[in-house]
Parts: structure tokens; sequence; C-alpha cells
């Protein structure tokens, strides 16, 4: 994927109008990491046919292939206080789903709190939001984006293929990326832009909640050496998860590995 794949297509005023497209890279995210300590403006993406050392949350690999998937990252510098970072990869879930649906209108997509899309009972998407800050340049925020496209079955290592799909797997066709990276971009900035000017998250709960593959299942959450079990209600208006425990009490959870108890509804 080049430059000239995406101008065609992008409307944006200032998301990917500085643009890196590697062939190979270590990690998108670890890169756009460096050059925003170093001071690069927001706005920059950077996209790789392949990584060697993907990453996902906790330290885990995203499988990387070449040629097929997207692979991609945004430097962002939020002019909102660091405490409402995490919203971000909530906000990034909304807008990608929303890019593929633009595209694949009839594809069921659901949102897995807090960063994943799900399609078919199959994880097709994860987000990896990290950020830090210089004495010289402040926060920046860096928003990774790996997006299953036309990768086949075959394509996955053995353990993924009962749990990770594409959309070439769920629907038969083939994509371009740059359609879908274009359209992302498109609609995020606009709900970026939204997200920045608001005072919480509550302008996407009502959308995030319409397509929650959680609300009103049964969960384990894990939490470093703590297990909390429960059932979803939503989320919180900052994006906290709210869960009602087995003892029946309600609490919101900021973090946390969760796994559905039973099948998935979407």
């Amino acid at each position: 994927m080049k430059l000239s794949d995406l101008e065609p297509y992008l409307k944006t005023r200032w998301l990917g109008r500085r643009a890196i497209f590697a062939e190979e890279l270590a990690s998108t995210n670890k890169t756009a990491m460096e050059l925003g300590a170093e001071g690069e403006a927001k706005g920059l993406i950077i996209t790789a046919e392949k990584q060697t050392a993907g990453r996902g949350r906790h330290a885990r690999t995203w499988h990387s292939p070449a040629g097929l998937n997207l692979y991609l990252s945004l430097l962002i510098r939020p002019s909102l206080q660091q405490y409402r970072i995490p919203e971000l990869a909530m906000l990034t879930a909304i807008a990608l789903r929303q890019a593929i649906l633009s595209i694949e209108p009839d594809l069921p997509i659901g949102l897995k709190w807090p960063n994943d899309l799900w399609v078919q009972q199959r994880k097709v998407s994860g987000i990896l939001c990290e950020a830090a800050s210089t004495q010289k340049f402040g926060l920046h925020t860096v928003v990774g984006v790996g997006l299953n496209i036309n990768s086949t079955l075959e394509n996955f290592p053995e353990e993924l293929q009962n749990t990770a799909t594409s959309l070439k797997i769920a629907t038969g066709k083939n994509y371009s990326r740059a359609k879908i990276l274009a359209a992302f971009l498109n609609i995020f900035e606009k709900q970026y832009d939204l997200w920045e000017n608001s005072i919480h998250f509550d302008p996407f709960i009502k959308t995030w909640n319409s397509h929650d593959i959680l609300v009103g299942r049964q969960i384990e959450l894990c939490q470093k050496d703590n297990i909390i079990k429960g059932t979803v209600l939503g989320i919180s208006q900052d994006g906290r998860l709210q869960l009602r425990k087995e003892d029946q009490t309600e609490c919101l959870i900021n973090a946390g590995d969760v796994h559905i108890l039973g099948a998935v509804k979407k």
C-alpha cells in the first residue's frame, strides 16, 4: 500500500496528511511512539506491510503476515486530561466498525470492551493505545489498529484458527486495504474532534451499547491475580465497564481481560 493508493479516498483535514508506508517494521506503535517523543506533530499515520513484533494488549503478539491486512498506528496529541486516554480505544473501535460497514453494510460486527471488534463470534480486530510524555513536547498518544482483512484461515497460526477471523473469511471477498484505511481515517477524525470537545464519553455510549456483545452476558474478568464473575450491564459515562457481581453488588471496571461464559450473541 502506498500514499497514492490512499489519497483518492482521503477527506481528512489533519489526520493522515503525513504518512509513513513501510514494507516491514518491528511494530508500527513502537515507531510512532519514538517519533512522538521526538516532537512529531499530531496526525501522522504509520502502516506496515508486515510487522515482525506486532503487539496487542498485555504484551501479547499480534500476528502480522505480509500484504494481507492493516497494521496501523496514529499519532495524536489530545488536549484532554490523561485519565481520559483509555476512552480512545473504544472511540477507535466505534470508528473502525463504522468504516467497515460503509464498505460492507450487512456484516454483523460487534464491539467487545474495551477494544475489540468481533465478527461471527471471532475476533477480527484489536486496538492498542499507548501514551507517554516528554518535558519538551508534552503528551503524545499512539493508537494502534490491527485489522484482519484479506487473511484466509490458513494464514493464521494453528492456535488462532478457532478464535480469529478476517473480513475475507466472513464474506468470501477480497478488499482494498486503502479504501478501508481511508474510510476509517475520515470517520475517526470527525469522531475524535467531537470526543476532544466533550466533557466525557457520553456522546458515544448509546452507539457502543447498541453493538456491545457483552451486555447481558455472564463474564469472567481477570485483573492480574484477581478474578471477578458477573453480568455486564453496559458502560458508564466515562467508558468503564458496569458489572453486577455474583453477590448482586455493582461495580465499575477500569481494565481487565474479559472472557465470555457461554456463546457470544453476535
